[in-house]
């Protein structure tokens, strides 16, 4: 175990994430960085990040349903 600097445990469960876009940044359904211990459990992600019918909402490579962000001390 290492010092995160933020949250020790976080549970995420049983929700429904859909539909979350920017047309002017990136997006994602759930953001994660700095947890020690993270749950994801019986959750439903579809289409975030991007919205096809939307100018400017479109997909990249930052946009994902998750985006877990590690950090690991020393490097």
């Amino acid at each position: 175990m290492f010092d995160t600097g933020g949250a020790q445990t976080i549970i995420v469960r049983r929700n429904v994430v859909t539909d979350s876009y920017s047309t002017d940044s990136h997006a994602q359904g759930i953001y994660v960085s700095k947890v020690a211990k993270l749950t994801i459990e019986e959750n439903f992600f579809t289409h975030n990040g991007f919205n096809e019918t939307v100018p400017g909402a479109e997909k990249t490579i930052f946009n994902h349903n998750i985006y877990l962000q590690v950090t690991i001390p020393g490097r």
